[in-house]
């Protein structure tokens, strides 16, 4: 006798996903037939790749130039003042020039020579324009209140930054801190009109408000016209904008403290309208970022937002979430969302951190056309210091032929241990070749996977199923040459006995390579689709273990692994 039950499942990345359960009363068999595939876009993010940019300081933005070099500017904090300064990496990051003072910390006075205050130089921000000149930007930031405005400046280079214009004040705001200005963002329109954004208090000197202004230069920023409102909402403080052309509109994310904590929110408007009227409280233009709730106590500010060459966007934050409670040790996230800024899930956090370690006012940069880079003020032990870290941008991969051309699949963010995975097809067989990097090799006693080595998942039905089923296959590949191979049933992994064509390992220093031929029609795979995923085992000794799977999956979880296409 058979019958059947619907559940409705709420699934870590797509909520209200419908699951169908089949159950066998003469089995006792239960399996999962049908979910909602985790396809498109998810960011590996690559811990051998985490490096100190300077020994000490913060708020790090980076830009990749039109000649391939990437810069860097950021805060260096010195005993009594801060300066903004930038490196520059002609070698992809492996070397940095020495810091560059940018905008060198000033001492003003308002007329009276007992009253006079050293003004910070903090919140840099750089873009290099269509025409190639680099703009950077910095906030004015006085030590003592009631001397010398708040203010939002820029320098120019139009030589590849060699040389750079005198400092030009394009916003001053009050002299008071609670009616200050902060955190300029830079945005050039496909028009070319330049725009600043930025958080603006100067407006409301009798409250505790503050909205979002822009300014902006139809001159390539030779010249600045007057302010204008972008969003605002009554009694609350919409703060630390970063402005994107995302198709039609322009996307600016904020941080929104509607419920009393800073949450991430957009505000948007056309290009045509370019905001004609500003994006208030209640308007159809506000929208909070994230698909996922959280608890009204939890922080979640300084937003960042960055679209990919392929259209859809990533947002990051800075978030006190599961941290130590009235602590400032929040954490960078970083959030998937649509190619309309819109619907953020698939959460990873860039730094592996431990309780008492935190990265804030960060942000995100391309690195290439694969590649992202989180940038984070990030203190590890006593000094927080700008760091940078590398993500690999996996999406669902095609297969066309037997020759492996490149590496889509990455897992390796917990430690300086990673494997990429190359796959090739052709009418007979499956190709798969793995890079491991492990700088602390340890094998495994021969029937056990208790040492280093790397796990294959495949789905070779794309079934898309919640737990191991038939058509689902795990296969386990020791660093000492060991391949032992698993095979889905009714929620469960069963061992078979399999001897591929093809099997080895190859031993280099640092570093091991395994290849793995497996037919295609005895595992099921033919044109169309599948899903594969991966995951590698560490042992940096006897005592210490740890597995880590391909980024927002789950070994049990087929529906969770990477689409492949089949040509």
């Amino acid at each position: 006798m058979r019958f059947c039950l619907l559940f409705l499942c709420l699934n870590l990345f797509f909520p209200f996903t419908v699951y169908s359960f089949l159950f066998s009363a003469d089995s006792g068999c239960s399996r999962a037939v049908a979910c909602e595939p985790l396809n498109g876009i998810r960011i590996a993010w690559d811990y051998s790749t985490m490096r100190k940019i300077a020994p000490k300081g913060g708020y790090a933005r980076a830009l990749r130039l039109t000649d391939r070099s990437v810069i860097v500017v950021y805060e260096n904090r010195e005993k009594t003042h801060t300066e903004v300064v930038f490196v520059r990496s002609f070698d992809n990051g492996k070397t940095w020039s020495k810091p560059y003072v940018l905008f060198q910390s000033v001492c003003k006075n308002s007329g009276f020579k007992e009253k006079e205050t050293w003004v910070n130089m903090c919140n840099p921000e750089i873009i290099q324009l269509k025409n190639g000149d680099i703009l950077a930007a910095v906030n004015y930031r006085p030590c003592i209140q009631g001397i010398t405005p708040y203010a939002i400046a820029v320098r120019k280079s139009c030589d590849n930054g060699k040389s750079w214009s005198d400092v030009n004040v394009i916003y001053e705001a009050k002299s008071r801190f609670q009616d200050g200005c902060w955190e300029p963002a830079f945005l050039q329109l496909p028009t070319g009109e330049l725009q600043v954004y930025f958080a603006n208090e100067g407006n409301f000197i009798h409250s505790d408000e503050q909205e979002i202004s822009v300014i902006s230069s139809m001159d390539n920023g030779e010249t600045w016209g007057n302010v204008r409102q972008v969003s605002f909402r009554e009694g609350h403080r919409d703060g630390m904008p970063v402005a994107r052309v995302i198709g039609n509109e322009i996307v600016v994310v904020i941080e929104d403290n509607k419920s009393g904590n800073f949450r991430p929110y957009t505000v948007r408007t056309t290009l045509t309208d370019n905001w004609s009227s500003p994006v208030l409280a209640d308007s159809p233009d506000r929208d909070y970022c994230l698909n996922k709730h959280v608890e009204d106590d939890i922080i979640m500010g300084a937003p960042y937002l960055l679209q990919l060459p392929t259209g859809e966007t990533l947002l990051s934050y800075q978030s006190d979430e599961g941290r130590k409670t009235g602590a400032r040790l929040k954490v960078m996230q970083v959030a998937v969302g649509d190619k309309n800024a819109r619907h953020f899930e698939r959460i990873t956090q860039p730094f592996n951190l431990l309780e008492d370690q935190y990265s804030m006012w960060n942000s995100l940069a391309m690195w290439d056309d694969k590649t992202v880079v989180a940038l984070g003020e990030v203190k590890l032990e006593n000094v927080a210091a700008p760091m940078l870290i590398q993500g690999h941008i996996l999406s669902d991969i095609t297969l066309k032929n037997r020759k492996i051309m490149d590496y889509p699949i990455f897992v390796g963010s917990k430690t300086e241990a990673n494997v990429q995975v190359g796959l090739g097809i052709d009418s007979c067989s499956l190709y798969v070749k793995c890079k491991v990097i492990d700088p602390t090799p340890y094998p495994a006693m021969f029937g056990t996977q208790a040492g280093d080595g790397v796990y294959l998942l495949i789905d070779s039905r794309n079934s898309s199923v919640a737990l191991p089923d038939k058509g689902t296959y795990k296969i386990w590949c020791s660093y000492s040459g060991e391949f032992v191979f698993w095979e889905g049933n009714c929620g469960q992994w069963i061992p078979f006995d399999f001897s591929p064509s093809v099997a080895s390992v190859s031993h280099y220093d640092g570093y091991y390579e395994l290849q793995l031929v497996l037919p295609a029609k005895e595992f099921g795979i033919q044109k169309g689709s599948m899903r594969i995923g991966a995951g590698i085992s560490n042992y940096p000794d006897m005592c210490h273990e740890g597995v880590e799977w391909l980024v927002h999956s789950d070994v049990d979880k087929p529906y969770t692994w990477m689409k492949v296409n089949i040509e």
